[in-house]
This record gives structure tokens, C-alpha cells and sequence, in this order.
């Protein structure tokens, strides 16, 4: 058994909007340590160990600067700021043992806060569309290969045995489930299902601030001017777990404690700048010192069975919207001057890579069916619409739900 400790302090990365654009994005990777030790656990008649690995990320950031005239970088806002992550992982070196599980991974990440403005956002979408259109052209072959490629699992059928017509009515081929995956399915079903991994997550909370552009466009400076803040969005106590079972099923698990999203402009006259909230408040305080949080807001469940047969269940418990039109006129202004201007050439384009249609079809048949269910619960929504959102007097129509 080996013992390691490595520190690496990683490379920063440079994102060009393209090739002869000033405009870029600064990732710095930040300062990366990864150790490991083992760990003796006595629960049976012999010693077993556990390989526990420890990471620590620190000082992630990303920042939209320039390149000068003389080849340096000049740093203009800070969009996402420093960032902190630490995740512990055990590593059970006894495999199908059921004292303990085989993976078991704690992960932490402290408050992520990121600033985005107008400028920041067109340089991003700018990288998605601009950079990548600089890629080297794939080759036709290459498109014509893919066609007689197989897709996944089940029944492909051949080109020359799918041709249809508009008037020919669609072919369909039936596949019989393989007997040796029913076999397999029910002998793993009749033993005893027990827990073989587990992972947990969890966000201390997400702050997303935005802000529309200054007047000078040469102006440098690390911290916003809060008088240029349009909106935020705040999420709160994030978590998710995921846990692997003996039997090939696995259940996923994230909830959301809190949600908030409030007009932050100066020059707003809105009375109620909330136009995302929570019903219930937050925590209430029932005595000096103790208080009772609130339920979450947000729960979100997904179960797989062995079968792979999945279920999807999603609670919202008491969120609260009111309808802001000066609000949405604003923030629609703010991504629609953020968009890149169409070009003719774009216009001319279309959509690149896609063949015309020559009445040739593909029908690809699963071996089996698997089935999805999915719910969706509102717990006492509310939904309030303003005559004058900026009139304390104003008469609404509030929309509820009762329990």
C-alpha cells in the first residue's frame, strides 16, 4: 500500500471569442492537493482497509479580459469568483463485503457567487459561436461512414430493406427479450439488496448577479458598480446524494432549501422587488437562539430499478411568483442586447452537416421497453398579478392553491 501527496497549482486556460479577436476568457484552474491514506476497519474475523482520498480545489476563478498591443492580458471584470471544493472518497479495498460499501464520497462546495454582465455574456456566446466556427471542416466520408454505424443496443435495420414512401405505412420489427437477461434479473432480484455506494454533494449556495454595461467600455475594475445591478438570483443549501444498490438499481436524490429572485436596479419603483420567492418565509425563530428551518423548496427524486425501469417525482412546496411587466421588459432587454447581430452569411448557411431527405429511413428497435413515469407536486403555489406594481394601493389577483 502506497501513500501519496501531490499539490499541483494548475495552468490558467485562455479562451479567445476567436483568432483575431481581442476579447477572451481567463479560467484560472486554481490550486489543486490530493493525498491519501488507509485506514484499518475491524467488523469481521479478519482486518479489512480502506483507501481514504482526500481533494482539495481552491482559488477557482474565471475573469473576461483583453489581449493589448504588446501580447499581455488586462483583466476587465470577474465573473466567477474564487471558488473552494473539497470531496473525501473512500475507497473499500474488500470488494462484496457488506459491512461496508465500496465507494463512499463526500463532496463540499463553499458559496459559488458569479457577475455577469452584458459584455461578459456576449463574449461567451461569442466563444460558442465564433471560435468553434473556426474548427477544421469534417469530411464528407466521415458523415456517409456514420450512417451504417450502430446506434446502441437493438435491432438496426438495413438501408436497402427500410425504403418508405409517404403513402407506405411505417415498418415495424419486433425483438424477443434475451432469456439470459430475464435469468439474470430474476436471480438478482431474489437474493437481498443491499447498498454498494454512496455519494453525497452539497452546496453551501448559488449567487447569480446581473448587470447591464457601463458607460465607458475601457473601464477596468474588479469589483461591480452596484449601480449598475439589473437582478439577482440566489440558491440556497443545495444538496444531492446518489446511491448504487447490489442489484444493479440506484436512487438520486437533490433539493433546493431556498430560491430567490429580486429586481436589483436603483431606478426600479416597484414596491415589491421579490418576483421569486418563498411563500413560507425563512426560518422562524422560536425561541433566543433557536430557530426551525423551513422545509425544502425544491425536492427532486429519481429511482432506476434493476429492469431499468425509472420514476421521476418532483415536490415544489410554496413558491411564490408575482408578475412584474417592468421587471421582464428590463431583463429581456438585458439578453437581447447581449445576443451577437445576425449576419447574411448566417442567414445563407443554415444548418451545416444535415443531408436532404431521400426517403431512406432508419428504425431502431430496443431489445426491451423500458418505462418512465414522471409527477410533478405544487404545494400552495402562488401566482400574483399587479394593476400598478409601483402603486402601494394597487389592486392584484392572486392565484392560490390551497393545501
Amino acid at each position: 500500500m502506497l501513500e501519496l501527496c501531490i499539490d499541483i497549482h494548475a495552468p490558467t486556460v485562455l479562451v479567445p471569442q476567436k483568432s483575431d479577436s481581442p476579447n477572451l476568457l481567463v479560467l484560472s484552474l486554481g490550486d489543486l492537493s490530493i493525498e491519501n491514506f488507509f485506514k484499518e476497519i475491524s467488523v469481521g474475523p479478519k482486518p479489512d482497509y480502506v483507501d481514504n482520498i482526500l481533494v482539495r480545489l481552491s482559488s477557482l476563478h474565471m475573469t473576461r479580459a483583453i489581449i493589448l498591443l504588446d501580447g499581455s492580458t488586462q483583466p476587465q471584470e470577474s465573473i466567477l469568483e474564487p471558488v473552494k471544493l473539497n470531496i473525501d472518497i473512500k475507497r473499500a479495498l474488500t470488494l462484496f463485503n457488506r459491512n461496508f460499501m465500496e465507494y463512499e464520497i463526500r463532496g463540499a462546495v463553499d458559496l459559488v457567487k458569479v457577475n455577469i454582465g452584458q459584455r461578459d455574456l456576449s463574449t461567451i456566446i461569442a466563444i460558442f459561436k465564433e471560435n468553434l466556427e473556426e474548427r477544421g471542416v469534417i469530411e464528407s466520408h466521415d458523415q456517409g461512414s456514420n450512417l451504417n454505424g450502430s446506434c446502441g443496443p437493438g435491432l438496426i435495420v438495413p438501408l436497402d430493406a427500410a425504403v418508405s414512401t409517404p403513402l407506405s405505412p411505417p415498418l415495424v420489427v419486433s425483438s424477443t427479450p434475451d432469456p439470459v437477461k430475464k435469468l439474470e434479473h430474476f436471480l438478482t432480484s431474489s437474493v437481498d439488496v443491499y447498498k454498494k455506494s454512496n455519494a453525497f454533494f452539497s452546496l453551501e449556495g448559488l449567487h447569480l448577479a446581473l448587470y447591464t454595461d457601463t458607460e465607458d467600455a475601457q473601464l477596468s475594475s474588479p469589483v461591480r458598480d452596484p449601480l449598475h445591478a439589473l437582478s439577482k438570483l440566489e440558491l440556497e443549501e443545495l444538496t444531492a446524494s446518489l446511491n448504487l444498490f447490489s442489484d444493479q438499481s440506484l436512487e438520486v436524490k437533490c433539493s433546493l432549501q431556498s430560491l430567490l429572485v429580486q429586481d436589483t436596479r436603483t431606478d426600479s419603483t416597484l414596491i415589491h422587488t421579490r418576483v421569486v420567492c418563498s411563500c413560507a418565509g425563512g426560518p422562524d425563530t422560536v425561541a433566543a437562539g433557536i430557530s426551525v428551518s423551513s422545509p425544502n423548496m425544491v425536492d427532486i427524486t429519481y429511482r432506476e430499478t434493476a429492469s431499468g425501469d425509472a420514476t421521476v417525482d418532483v415536490l415544489v412546496a410554496e413558491m411564490s411568483l408575482r408578475v412584474s411587466v417592468p421587471y421582464l421588459l428590463a431583463l429581456a432587454h438585458f439578453f437581447c442586447d447581449a445576443l451577437p447581430p445576425y449576419s447574411n452569411v448566417d442567414l445563407q448557411l443554415g444548418t451545416p452537416g444535415r443531408l436532404p431527405s431521400s426517403g431512406h429511413h432508419y428504425w431502431i428497435i430496443g431489445a426491451h421497453c423500458l418505462g418512465l413515469s414522471c409527477s410533478l407536486v405544487l404545494q400552495k403555489p402562488e401566482i400574483i398579478f399587479f394593476a400598478d406594481p409601483r402603486d402601494h394601493g394597487s389592486q392584484v389577483i392572486a392565484l392560490k392553491v390551497p393545501a
